[in-house]
């Protein structure tokens, strides 16, 4: 399968690290410009004609453009080329225009998913969607135990930032009573990229508990599996 990364900045790079690294998936990648405008009313002066080839190219795309003029764009590009998405949700948009986007999505015709964060990505059932969402997205460990402790741990799947990798590396020889929460600390010294505190207007915290808790449920999940 050919997965497309849309790069921001910083954003994406991980990804693309990881796929490469982890998975057999040929991974091809181009680049919008960092500073963007608040908005964005010819989208096409961003991602020109020339970068058309990559949307033909790919069975999945995975956009780190962070803009949703830019998104819904790249939306109906995919559409055109019956190509699936992948958009990590924005936290400055989840909570105000996430209805919004995903109507504004849907009109494209696309095939696409748009977790809040990238870890918390469940399993799919389209064709590369569900390919990808096979080894990456909400975490999986399967973990051995001697004499409460941690004695191997293996990440089936990742986030795909490469955060659970590091969890499973790093947590060898933590009792099984702590490393639930060592996993969700190991998780955030990554370091996760998600936004951190508290959102006052959703009464809710922000991106990287959630990576946290997702990581420490995972390793619940593994010990509860080793038990039985």
């Amino acid at each position: 399968m050919k997965i497309g990364v849309i790069k921001r900045g910083k954003y994406g790079s991980r990804l693309i690290d990881t796929l490469k690294s982890h998975s057999p998936f040929e991974v091809t990648f181009i680049e919008v410009q960092e500073d963007l405008p608040s908005l964005i009313d010819y989208p096409e002066d961003y991602i020109s004609n020339e970068d058309h080839w990559f949307f033909k190219d790919s069975d999945l795309v995975i956009s780190f453009a962070l803009h949703i003029d830019l998104d819904l764009y790249i939306a109906e590009l995919c559409a055109k080329n019956n190509t699936e998405l992948l958009i990590p949700g924005e936290e400055a948009v989840w909570y105000s225009e996430r209805s919004a986007i995903i109507k504004e999505l849907k009109k494209t015709g696309v095939t696409f998913a748009f977790p809040r964060v990238m870890c918390m990505l469940g399993e799919k059932a389209s064709p590369a969607l569900g390919e990808y969402t096979k080894l990456f997205g909400m975490p999986v460990f399967k973990c051995k135990i001697k004499d409460g402790r941690i004695v191997s741990c293996e990440a089936v799947k990742s986030a795909p930032c490469g955060a659970s990798y590091f969890v499973a590396e790093n947590i060898l020889g933590c009792s099984v009573e702590d490393a639930p929460q060592q996993a969700a600390l190991l998780a955030q010294y990554y370091p996760c990229r998600a936004p951190r505190g508290y959102n006052y207007v959703a009464d809710e915290v922000e991106g990287i508990h959630l990576a946290a808790e997702a990581h420490k449920k995972a390793m619940e999940d593994a010990i509860k599996d080793e038990r039985r």
